[in-house]
């Protein structure tokens, strides 16, 4: 179950004033190169790129999972439909893998995807 209390508190300043003097540095920076109307718009993206490229890779890996969960039951329909397997670990272990395969696609997905989530919420990419 998730609490309010989970997300740390909402008045605590992280790293927002680090990013605070960053942001004012790069935007001097641009300002000072005479990037006039995109000035903010790439300093802000200096300033936050690397969070950016991790969330992105994250939610790359996440989307990678949930696409293949269909092929996944896919293939376990295709060898539950064959049946003639013997019941003997030598018999079920494909169809054994397909299912642990399936099931630990999704639920690092998911855990993966919850964190992502708080992690938004935290560095405020998202409320």
């Amino acid at each position: 179950m998730l609490y309010v209390e989970q997300f740390g508190d909402p008045s605590s300043k992280d790293n927002v004033d680090l990013d605070l003097i960053r942001l004012e540095a790069n935007w001097k920076y641009y300002l000072d190169r005479g990037a006039g109307d995109n000035a903010l718009f790439r300093a802000l993206f200096r300033t936050f790129r690397s969070r950016l490229a991790i969330m992105m890779t994250v939610q790359l890996f996440v989307t990678l999972c949930q696409f293949a969960a269909p092929f996944l039951v896919l293939f376990l329909i295709a060898f539950i439909r064959e049946g003639n397997h013997e019941r003997s670990w030598d018999g079920l272990k494909e169809g054994f893998y397909l299912a642990l395969g399936l099931g630990a696609s999704q639920g690092l997905a998911a855990s993966i995807s919850e964190h992502l989530s708080f992690w938004q919420v935290k560095t405020g990419a998202r409320a």
